[in-house]
């Protein structure tokens, strides 16, 4: 229960002001090419930097090959 509380105090700050940031709790910056973080809950909430990048990577490399194949005339 209390952790389902603090993720529904991000979505309520978030609806409420456009900006994830409950008071008391971690900063949840806006993921950006030069500041690739995303919020984990987890245990604890918290930051985190570059998740599952190398995952995100081999994905989106897959997209771009069976692209090719898609969009073949």
């Amino acid at each position: 229960r209390a952790m389902a509380q603090r993720v529904g105090d991000y979505w309520f700050a978030f609806a409420s002001t456009g900006k994830p940031e409950p008071q008391n709790e971690p900063a949840w910056s806006p993921s950006t090419k030069a500041n690739d973080t995303v919020m984990e809950f987890g245990d604890a909430i918290a930051p985190q930097n570059n998740f599952m990048q190398r995952r995100l990577n081999v994905f989106v490399d897959l997209l771009s090959v069976l692209g090719k194949f898609v969009n073949r005339e």
